[in-house]
């Protein structure tokens, strides 16, 4: 395992429905782990540290236009950006994750994870996705 301290990701997402749950993006474990998904007309940022959870969300509606989402974890702070405008952020008790080795993007079956769901949808389109061990300045 190694301790992030810094990630951010980013991507294009053009959902083709927004019933169900939908991961983006999942590193690590049910313990230790970091992660985007939208659930129903919601998009979520998740982070684990030694099974502590702490999550940032915003409201996701439109699945007619593509959307840029980036979501950072910069020592304890996360954030999250919808189309380039910060929609939230938090300050987690934890200032990094350990996350291990189980790396997914756009799963279809997670038998388990940050997310915890024995079967996921993965429905609609997504681009240019980046995963950066530095938070983006």
């Amino acid at each position: 395992q190694a301790a992030i301290t810094e990630r951010s990701f980013q991507a294009w997402i053009k959902p083709d429905t927004l019933v169900g749950s939908h991961i983006i993006y999942e590193e690590g474990g049910g313990t230790n782990a970091m992660g985007i998904r939208l659930i129903g007309q919601v998009l979520e940022f998740l982070t684990i540290n030694g099974g502590v959870r702490f999550n940032v969300t915003t409201p996701y509606t439109d699945t007619t236009e593509w959307h840029f989402i980036t979501a950072q974890f910069n020592d304890s702070n996360m954030t999250l950006y919808l189309d380039g405008v910060l929609v939230n952020t938090t300050t987690t008790s934890y200032a990094s994750i350990f996350t291990g080795f189980t790396f997914q993007i756009l799963s279809q079956y997670l038998p388990h994870g940050s997310f915890r769901r024995k079967k996921t949808q993965r429905a609609g389109l997504s681009k240019d996705m980046r995963v950066h061990n530095c938070s983006s300045r």
